[in-house]
């Protein structure tokens, strides 16, 4: 860690885009401290490596929505129709049977007490410091190794974030239309009914 004293003086710390008085710092400060404060800051990048991945796994579990995210759960709801929502749960996709479905925080609440109610849903991606690995990193490592990136570059301000994003979303659409051809094939669905 990066060590910095500062008086009880005041002046201005900045870092980035933040700005800070030290003299409000300073009047946290007890007594023992005699006037003197320590500002500790962990080093820049690794540090931080384990939260630009888990960030980077955030985000692209929102742009991507391919096969081998989809799960199918059975929630078992108590005598008011509450049940919990399965630990990798990341998107709802459908309801099976009868009853809505209302999602509240990490619970779902469902017009069915004391029953089962069937879900299909986006299970987060598996995530690398638990894992070490999963099912996205096999597939494509160059979209982990983008998003990372696009996250390292965005928190500081670097010009490369632009063309890395712009490269990652990329990958990510090709990504998404290899998995809807290898679905559906490449035919036109025609979705019409009587008139």
């Amino acid at each position: 860690p990066t060590r910095s004293r500062t008086s009880a003086d005041s002046a201005l710390t900045c870092r980035g885009a933040a700005v800070i008085p030290a003299l409000r710092s300073s009047i946290w400060v007890s007594l023992r401290c005699s006037g003197s404060t320590t500002v500790t800051t962990s080093p820049e990048f690794p540090a931080r490596a384990g939260h630009y991945v888990q960030q980077a796994e955030r985000d692209l579990e929102k742009v991507l929505s391919v096969a081998q995210m989809e799960a199918v759960a059975d929630l078992s709801t108590d005598g008011d129709g509450i049940a919990p929502l399965p630990a990798d749960f990341s998107r709802l996709r459908a309801v099976q049977g009868n009853g809505g479905l209302a999602i509240s925080g990490s619970d779902a609440w469902t017009g069915v007490p004391s029953g089962t109610v069937r879900i299909h849903y986006y299970a987060r991606l598996p995530g690398l410091e638990a894992n070490g690995t999963n099912w996205l990193l096999d597939t494509d490592p160059e979209i982990y190794i983008q998003a990372v990136l696009a996250q390292v570059y965005a928190s500081r301000l670097d010009e490369r974030s632009a063309p890395t994003v712009q490269t990652l979303q990329s990958r990510v659409d090709a990504l998404r239309r290899a998995d809807k051809l290898s679905r559906f094939g490449g035919q036109i669905i025609d979705i019409s009914g009587v008139v």
